[in-house]
Protein backbone atom coordinates (compact mmCIF):
# COMPACT_ATOMS: atom_id res chain seq x y z
CA UNK A 1 0.00 0.00 0.00
CA UNK A 2 1.08 3.75 -0.54
CA UNK A 3 1.21 6.65 1.64
CA UNK A 4 -2.34 7.88 2.06
CA UNK A 5 -3.83 11.19 3.92
CA UNK A 6 -6.99 10.15 6.03
CA UNK A 7 -8.70 12.80 7.21
CA UNK A 8 -11.90 12.98 10.05
CA UNK A 9 -13.78 14.51 12.77
CA UNK A 10 -15.43 14.27 16.00
CA UNK A 11 -19.65 14.32 15.29
CA UNK A 12 -19.42 18.37 17.23
CA UNK A 13 -16.53 19.78 14.59
CA UNK A 14 -14.83 20.81 17.67
CA UNK A 15 -11.81 18.16 16.56
CA UNK A 16 -10.84 17.55 12.92
CA UNK A 17 -7.28 15.93 11.90
CA UNK A 18 -5.25 14.79 9.08
CA UNK A 19 -2.68 11.52 9.10
CA UNK A 20 -0.47 10.90 6.45
CA UNK A 21 1.03 7.46 6.24
CA UNK A 22 1.01 3.93 4.71
CA UNK A 23 -2.30 2.27 5.83
CA UNK A 24 -1.39 -1.42 7.14
CA UNK A 25 -4.55 -3.01 8.89
CA UNK A 26 -8.48 -2.41 9.09
CA UNK A 27 -10.00 -4.79 11.58
CA UNK A 28 -13.55 -5.11 13.51
CA UNK A 29 -12.50 -4.89 17.03
CA UNK A 30 -15.14 -6.85 19.05
CA UNK A 31 -13.04 -6.00 22.86
CA UNK A 32 -14.24 -4.72 25.67
CA UNK A 33 -10.89 -2.74 26.98
CA UNK A 34 -12.05 0.54 25.24
CA UNK A 35 -14.82 0.48 28.35
CA UNK A 36 -12.72 -0.53 30.99
CA UNK A 37 -10.50 1.89 32.90
CA UNK A 38 -8.50 -0.22 34.11
CA UNK A 39 -7.46 -1.56 30.71
CA UNK A 40 -3.25 -2.14 30.31
CA UNK A 41 -1.79 -1.08 27.09
CA UNK A 42 -4.70 0.44 26.06
CA UNK A 43 -6.21 3.74 25.83
CA UNK A 44 -9.23 5.83 23.70
CA UNK A 45 -8.83 9.47 23.15
CA UNK A 46 -12.77 11.26 22.95
CA UNK A 47 -13.93 14.68 22.00
CA UNK A 48 -14.70 16.50 25.38
CA UNK A 49 -17.95 18.04 23.68
CA UNK A 50 -19.84 15.46 22.42
CA UNK A 51 -17.78 12.11 23.33
CA UNK A 52 -16.84 11.01 19.74
CA UNK A 53 -13.90 8.15 19.53
CA UNK A 54 -10.86 9.82 18.13
CA UNK A 55 -7.32 8.91 16.41
CA UNK A 56 -4.76 8.01 19.29
CA UNK A 57 -0.90 7.32 18.74
CA UNK A 58 0.88 4.40 19.81
CA UNK A 59 4.68 6.04 20.02
CA UNK A 60 6.14 2.56 20.57
CA UNK A 61 4.46 0.86 17.88
CA UNK A 62 4.90 3.70 15.66
CA UNK A 63 0.99 3.93 14.61
CA UNK A 64 -2.16 5.35 14.92
CA UNK A 65 -5.20 3.64 15.70
CA UNK A 66 -8.19 5.59 14.14
CA UNK A 67 -11.69 4.90 14.77
CA UNK A 68 -13.29 4.43 11.32
CA UNK A 69 -16.17 6.20 12.02
CA UNK A 70 -14.48 9.28 12.40
CA UNK A 71 -12.87 9.42 8.85
CA UNK A 72 -14.32 11.87 6.67
CA UNK A 73 -14.25 9.34 3.75
CA UNK A 74 -13.92 5.69 2.80
CA UNK A 75 -11.03 4.06 4.11
CA UNK A 76 -8.34 3.35 1.35
CA UNK A 77 -8.14 -0.44 2.04
CA UNK A 78 -11.40 -3.17 3.10
CA UNK A 79 -11.82 -4.35 7.06
CA UNK A 80 -9.20 -7.84 6.61
CA UNK A 81 -10.66 -9.30 10.11
CA UNK A 82 -13.06 -9.39 13.32
CA UNK A 83 -10.40 -9.07 16.48
CA UNK A 84 -11.49 -10.52 19.99
CA UNK A 85 -14.60 -12.10 18.49
CA UNK A 86 -15.48 -14.25 21.69
CA UNK A 87 -16.01 -10.99 23.65
CA UNK A 88 -18.44 -9.46 21.27
CA UNK A 89 -21.59 -8.94 22.32
CA UNK A 90 -24.74 -11.22 21.01
CA UNK A 91 -26.21 -8.39 19.29
CA UNK A 92 -23.23 -7.56 17.62
CA UNK A 93 -22.58 -7.12 14.00
CA UNK A 94 -21.09 -10.52 12.12
CA UNK A 95 -22.50 -12.94 9.53
CA UNK A 96 -19.89 -11.76 6.51
CA UNK A 97 -16.87 -13.56 5.33
CA UNK A 98 -14.49 -11.62 7.36
CA UNK A 99 -12.34 -14.02 9.43
CA UNK A 100 -12.63 -13.67 13.19
CA UNK A 101 -9.91 -14.34 15.61
CA UNK A 102 -10.42 -14.88 19.59
CA UNK A 103 -7.60 -11.90 20.52
CA UNK A 104 -5.23 -10.33 18.29
CA UNK A 105 -4.58 -12.53 14.84
CA UNK A 106 -1.18 -13.41 14.20
CA UNK A 107 1.42 -11.42 13.54
CA UNK A 108 1.85 -9.78 9.87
Amino acid sequence: MTQAKLTGSCLCGSVQYEITGEPKRFYHCHCSRCKVPEAERFSTRFCTRCGSPLPRVNKEAGVAIIPAGSLDGEPPLAPQARIFWDSRVSWSCGGDDLPVFAEYPPAQ
